[in-house]
């Protein structure tokens, strides 16, 4: 048996997650998020020292856990946060420090790895869009009888949304990016398949509202954003007691991202994911060597 540590450093959050990895079998034995804010430090294309610094204690403390636990086999790599920043050297040298040799992923590659990885638990649809809502970015793919036809990266996030001053963002990109990306249009299929802490945290209040499982309709999920938006007390009480507070702050914006989603490419069932980026990671650059 082989245990692996995957690092995911996200636009908000600093993600660890441990891994067993037996006769084919890859099972998540730890998983630690820590808020760091990253994509609401960075102004004018510039990452403040501040938040890599928040960064960089993070990873300190997750190098001396894997050391703990003496995990030999782990890998670093960075998101939305590291895209278009103009002191990247200075963030790499910092997390250098820290541990971890980081690798900085494009939204693109982010997008496959979320197809990938959410393939782990989501063979029985051979059609659907993916859809993998973070902090600072969304990734969007479809893929038809198992295979990418496209897979992109929009500038536009749960943590972004809450901070913008236009309310109408995520409508916009998405319109946009519908325009932009014909291929992400598929007229047979209405299955979405969610990916990330977003799409998780609503999935977790239907569950605790409706009993649905890994499956939400897309008429549950309008239910649940109408409650939270007009402070439905049932609802509210729900997001409370089940979301954690840093999720609270955002699930709102992330959640009316979802929506604009649903709408333009006329989806009517999700099925959550609990697989994703990391997974996908994994399987593209590490689980071949251990075949």
């Amino acid at each position: 048996m082989e245990h692996f540590g995957i690092v995911d450093i996200g636009s908000n959050t600093v993600v660890l997650v441990v891994y067993s990895y037996d006769n084919g079998v890859l099972k998540k034995i730890k998983d630690i998020s820590t808020p760091v804010g990253l994509v609401g430090s960075i102004h004018n294309g510039h990452l403040d020292t501040e938040a890599i610094q928040r960064a960089s204690e993070v990873l300190v403390s997750y190098h001396q856990m894997l050391h703990d636990e003496n995990i030999a086999n782990y890998w670093a790599f960075m998101t939305e946060p590291a895209r278009g920043i103009d002191n990247l050297p200075e963030v790499r040298t910092a997390f250098l420090n820290a541990g971890f040799q980081v690798q900085f992923v494009s939204g693109r590659q982010e997008a496959e790895y979320d197809f990938y990885g959410c393939r782990l638990d989501s063979m029985d649809f051979s059609n659907a869009l993916v859809a993998d809502i973070g902090g600072g970015s969304t990734e969007l793919v479809r893929y038809m009888d198992s295979k990418i036809i496209e897979a992109v990266s929009l500038p536009v996030g749960c943590v972004r949304c809450s901070v913008s001053s236009d309310p109408d963002l995520a409508r916009k990109t998405i319109e946009k990016a519908s325009a932009e990306y014909p291929l992400l249009h598929h007229p047979d299929s209405t299955q979405l398949i969610g990916v990330g802490g977003t799409i998780r945290a609503m999935a977790k209040l239907s569950e605790v509202l409706y009993h649905t499982a890994d499956n939400l309709s897309a008429d549950d999920f309008r239910r649940i954003l109408d409650g939270l938006i007009n402070q439905d007390p049932v609802i509210t009480a729900a997001m409370i007691q089940h979301l954690n507070p840093s999720r609270q702050k955002v699930i709102v914006p992330g959640a009316k991202i979802l929506e604009a989603i649903l709408d333009q490419y006329h989806i009517t069932s999700i099925h959550v994911s609990q697989n994703g980026v990391r997974e996908g990671f994994l399987i593209r650059n590490v689980l071949a060597e251990f075949h």
